[in-house]
């Protein structure tokens, strides 16, 4: 008997008991079947599961990990702990969060340790061989978590996934073959260059190595929406031709460069032996062989642990006026291009209440209002 079944089964029982006691009951219990249904087909045909949990079939000893990502004032018998078992341990500095992601990505290129870029690059692989019109709508590929390179070219610390109808989309519209972007988790986590072309925040468009007849593979990621939120989503996978890639390096569209790559690339794309003396290369290549790039800490360190710090002893002191200008000051920091301000150029807050049918019937749509009072309607039930 399915899940489904049983549970149709408990609200019958339940409705029979409730006629002969209180008669008021019975629609109660009839709503809430209409209830558990149509979650029940919205999670079956609206809303892919964002997430799974792993269940372990016995219980894990120490020894069955290979390392342990752990603040630098852990108690030293827990250390010891730790290494006397065979547990790589891997410290950073509490409280600074670009220490802590380069801890967790030495961690993640460990020989061994689960979901690894290879091992994740094998798992596309495969799912890739078996993606087709029939299935698009039902597979969803990962591709792993960002690199460090992507971190510091500017991509957002999530998840990144491809949706399987988007790439036979862009597959049509661009005549690619399938097998053309095998081992694409490989080549966005090490590319040749980052861009922010779009010049919008959360938008970055990788430079990859594969290549097909238009080109170049180019991934271009965005932050996901909705049920989406939690990660990077591929919007695009296809060739671009040469010209265009120059043309964001002249314009200092690039957040990330490979330089060695990115020379090559320059002078064995689709640009011809003449245009190599053209005083436009010439300035881009300039451009590439001068170019900085930023480092994981560079980019995670805008907000400090002294700034931290100062914020939480205002908030304990109950100066919320501070508290407040601070979160303001972080967020200009955070997110310089804004375009969400208000008249003196701070960060609009926006406030969102949620009532549980918005909830129950689990809608991908958010709501917010400058206007807490309002918001605050929408959290009774």
């Amino acid at each position: 008997m399915s899940a489904e079944e049983r549970m149709n089964t408990l609200l019958s029982e339940t409705e029979d008991v409730a006629r002969e006691d209180q008669i008021f009951l019975r629609d109660g219990v009839e709503m809430a079947m209409t209830m558990f249904n149509d979650m029940v087909n919205a999670i079956r045909t609206e809303y892919p599961a964002r997430y799974f949990e792993t269940k372990f079939e016995r219980p894990l000893q120490l020894s069955d990990f290979t390392a342990a990502v752990v603040p630098n004032d852990i108690p030293l018998d827990v250390e010891s702990r730790l290494k006397d078992a065979g547990v790589e341990v891997i410290e950073y500095e509490k409280g600074d969060n670009a220490s802590r992601t380069e801890a967790m990505q030495k961690a993640s290129g460990m020989e061994n340790v689960r979901f690894s870029l290879q091992e994740t690059n094998d798992r596309f692989n495969a799912e890739l061989a078996t993606l087709t019109e029939e299935n698009k709508d039902k597979v969803i590929l990962s591709l792993g978590m960002p690199s460090d390179k992507l971190l510091a070219g500017g991509v957002v610390n999530k998840p990144m996934k491809l949706y399987g109808a988007k790439i036979i989309k862009k597959q049509k519209l661009h005549g690619f073959d399938l097998s053309e972007i095998k081992d694409l988790p490989i080549a966005v986590a090490n590319p040749i260059a980052i861009f922010n072309n779009y010049q919008t925040d959360g938008n970055r468009s990788v430079l990859t190595e594969l290549t097909t007849k238009d080109g170049n593979f180019l991934v271009s990621l965005t932050v996901g929406k909705g049920q989406d939120i939690d990660f990077n989503i591929i919007a695009t996978v296809f060739g671009k031709g040469g010209d265009y890639i120059v043309d964001w390096f002249d314009k200092g569209f690039a957040t990330y460069v490979d330089k060695e790559k990115a020379l090559n690339y320059l002078h064995h794309s689709a640009l011809n032996a003449e245009a190599l003396s053209n005083p436009r290369l010439i300035s881009v290549t300039n451009i590439i062989q001068n170019f900085e790039n930023p480092t994981i800490s560079e980019r995670f360190s805008l907000i400090t642990p002294e700034m931290d710090a100062a914020y939480l002893s205002a908030v304990e002191r109950g100066d919320m006026e501070k508290a407040q200008q601070m979160v303001m000051e972080a967020a200009k920091l955070a997110m310089p291009n804004t375009k969400v301000v208000d008249e003196n150029g701070n960060a609009l807050i926006g406030y969102y209440g949620d009532r549980m049918k918005a909830r129950y019937k689990l809608s991908a749509d958010i709501f917010f209002t400058l206007h807490s009072n309002y918001a605050r309607l929408y959290i009774i039930a």
